[in-house]
């Protein structure tokens, strides 16, 4: 792999997807990014986000998308500014949607647990619900809580 005027190129068995352009990003404002975020989508699939982030009522974007098979799909040249990090600030510096390259890992996140079972938000909505598998969960602590252990879906490799 390698970056070539902004965009990710992919060699002979690299996973690298087509580029496919995010609707809401920053085409004017040129960026030098000098720190990447890493969030997880919250969704279903890679796929899933890839097709919300190019849909004309998005109001979010990323620069990557690393879907589960661990394909990557850029949205966003490196050198525009992309929304995923919204009102943000760390180290005493503000907006890092300015400063930052955003990449979303596909995944559900936050798991709830109901009657010993764990579920993904949309799941846990449903009447008849499908529970994750207890192998793709974890137990740990996010960084904003003190003391909660929450429930997690783990990264594919």
């Amino acid at each position: 792999m390698e970056i070539k005027n902004n965009r990710l190129i992919g060699g002979s068995g690299d996973k690298v997807n087509p580029f496919v352009e995010a609707h809401a990003y920053d085409k004017k404002k040129v960026i030098t990014p000098d720190a990447i975020i890493i969030h997880y989508t919250a969704g279903a699939s890679g796929a899933a986000t890839v097709n919300l982030f190019k849909s004309a009522s998005a109001t979010t974007s990323a620069h990557f998308v690393v879907s589960e098979d661990g394909s990557i799909t850029q949205m966003v040249d490196l050198n525009r500014r992309a929304y995923h990090a919204g009102t943000s600030s760390y180290g005493g510096r503000s907006g890092y949607n300015s400063l930052s390259i955003g990449i979303e890992i596909s995944n559900p996140g936050y798991l709830q647990k109901i009657d010993g079972q764990y579920y993904t938000w949309w799941e846990a909505k449903k009447e008849k619900k499908t529970p994750t598998p207890l192998s793709k969960v974890y137990t740990g602590k996010h960084r904003n809580a003190e003391t909660t252990m929450t429930y997690w879906y783990k990264n594919t490799d």
